[in-house]
Formats: structure tokens, sequence, C-alpha cells
């Protein structure tokens, strides 16, 4: 079968959030050469209801052959709820169905659920022909679904810059990219800066915060603190935006409390950028601790604010970290070896 004539259905939803970025990455990537990707949103920002009766539309109408899958992209609460039953009504036509579990509480919703809401989850799981992970700690989890010997592990990619720019300003720019929020840690970043400006008296530096979600909160705090002159919230980047707030960064900070996979990390790691992350999620399975950049527990704000400052500090370390951030991305979380892993496992449920 000529490969060219596979239709891929990427199913999942719009808007701004992670999930949604690896979706366009998914279709724009290189193997828009090799399939024919066809999305079907299921929410679209805040709205939920008329998208998914839309995708249930499309989905009724697609024909059951042999040159089509569902790649269905999956994270907890309603996401699950949505997805479960277009993929009840995808496996009835025998369409070959991937599960790409993204969701960073999903197992947190699994141990909540009622017994009946487990068994839902659980055949789910099963009803599916393959289910992508995004790290290696999620495969104990797959283990207890009772499918793990259909789990493949298959992280998130970016696209790595070809040339880094060496900045000469004496002025440290610490980037946050993600939604703002007290899930991501936003709150506790602007809280350790306040006491790298005003305990430990370091002013060579500025958090620059790009993303949506709680901006009047997070600029209240700021107010509050009074470092106002050392935080610019950007709000959210658009991709050509992010590339250039990365170029001339320094730090990437990430201090969530709950991640599945932790995206915004490997993309400050392929422009060459020393991370601080938390010890929380997976992210310990992306960031190698004192390799990449350092890991921290999360809601330690001295301890985020101390790390802060150890980097600021020391360039050659910032230098040697980047460096080291930039091979493990480029070995592991490029497009090339990331959309390889995808082809082979389409051509497997599909050619055979």
């Amino acid at each position: 079968m000529n490969k060219n004539n596979m239709h891929v259905f990427q199913i999942g939803p719009r808007g701004q959030g992670g999930v949604d970025t690896v979706i366009c990455s998914l279709i724009e990537s290189s193997l828009e050469k090799d399939y024919q990707f066809v999305r079907i949103e299921t929410t679209r920002g805040k709205r939920k209801l008329f998208p998914f009766v839309i995708a249930l539309i499309k989905c009724l109408i697609i024909k059951n052959n042999s040159c089509c899958l569902a790649h269905i992209h999956m994270a907890s609460k309603g996401s699950f709820l949505r997805k479960r039953i277009i993929i009840k009504m995808l496996h009835r036509k025998k369409i070959p169905i991937i599960i790409h579990l993204h969701g960073a509480k999903f197992r947190e919703f699994f141990s909540l659920s009622t017994k009946r809401q487990k068994n839902n989850i659980i055949s789910t799981f099963n009803i599916a022909d393959k289910v992508i992970v995004l790290t290696e700690d999620w495969l104990s989890f797959a283990d207890s679904l009772g499918v793990i010997n259909k789990t493949v592990v298959i992280p998130n990619f970016t696209n790595v810059p070809d040339i880094i720019t060496n900045k000469e300003s004496q002025m440290i720019n610490i980037l946050f990219l993600g939604r703002v929020g007290e899930r991501k840690g936003t709150f506790d970043l602007v809280r350790a800066f306040e006491i790298v400006i005003h305990k430990m008296g370091i002013r060579n530096v500025k958090l620059i915060i790009g993303g949506d979600g709680e901006l009047e909160e997070l600029r209240r705090i700021v107010r509050k603190l009074d470092i106002v002159d050392f935080v610019e919230v950007v709000g959210w980047l658009s991709e050509r935006q992010k590339e250039e707030v990365l170029l001339y960064g320094d730090i990437l900070v990430l201090p969530s409390y709950f991640e599945s996979f932790g995206l915004s990390l490997v993309e400050g790691m392929s422009y060459g950028l020393p991370v601080i992350g938390t010890k929380a999620g997976s992210i310990p399975s992306v960031v190698r601790d004192n390799i990449d950049g350092l890991l921290i527990t999360a809601g330690d704000i001295n301890q985020l604010a101390k790390t802060i400052k150890i980097l600021v500090n020391d360039k050659q370390l910032r230098t040697s970290m980047g460096q080291n951030g930039r091979a493990h991305v480029i070995n592991e979380y490029s497009e090339t070896v990331v959309c390889n892993k995808i082809r082979r496992l389409y051509e497997e449920l599909v050619i055979g």
C-alpha cells in the first residue's frame, strides 16, 4: 500500500495549550510528506459541546477501509469522556486506534475514579491497538491498565534551531513559558524572584513570562511584591515570538507541580539554555539533574531562589548545562528522532 494514500485522523483539542501544539507539530512535520492528515477538533478553546458534536459527525462518516487510522490525543476528566465515545465509535468501524496519553494528572484521575469509572478507563485503553506514553515512568501505569504489551514510549518533539545567538548583554533573561497559574508554579516563581531581587540583591536579571492563564492575578502579585521593574508579563506568544524570546534567553524555569512531559523545558534546552525544573511528574525523566539543568522540590520557594542565584552567578555552568541539554534534545527529542518512531508505529498498524 502506498503510504501517501493513508489517512491519519488527528483527533484532539484546538486552542492555546500543549496538546494543540503537539498535534500541530505532527501535522506540519516531515510525516506530512508520507501521510494525509485530517484534523478532527473535539474542543476549540473554551467551546466544548458544539465542536464535539461536529467531531462525532465527522467520525460517523469515516469509511471503514484499510487505508486509515485514528491518532487520538487524550487527557483526563472531560477529555477522557469525549475520547471514549469516539474510540467506541471508531472501534465498531474496525479502524486502528492509537491513544496518545498527555494528561499530567491522568494517574490521579484514575485513582480517584469509582470502580465503574475505572472499568470504563481500562476497557477503553484495551480497545486501542496502541498506546503512546511520553516517558518511561508511565509504563507502570500502562501495566496496571493491562496494556503494557501495546504501549510504546514516544516523547514530544521540538524543532531544534540551527543557530544559537551569542548574547553580549550583562542582563540575565530568565524565561517562563507555559500556562500561568498555580499548577505550573508561576506564582512560586515570582515569589522566588522577589527573594532574588530584594533579599539577595541581584539586579542584573529580568523575568519574562509568556503564556495565557491567570495573567491578572500574576500582575497583582508582581505589583504587591514590588518587582514590576524586573518582570515582564507578555501573555500568549506565537511560535515566532516564542523563538525570539528563546534566542535571547539565558535560563528557562518551569517550577511545575504536575507534568506529563514538560515541553517548554525541552524547547529551552534546544536553544542551549540551562533549565530549572522540579522533581514532579515526568520532569526527572526529561531533564538530567546537574547535567542539563537543576531540579528542585516543587513548592520550595527558597530553594528555587537559591537555584536561580546559582545559575545567574555562574556563566560557565550555564554554558556547559546549555550545551549538554541541546545535545540531549538532538539525540532524544528532535523532530527526526521522534517522527521516525511515529512513522514505524503507523506502518506497523496499517501496513503490517
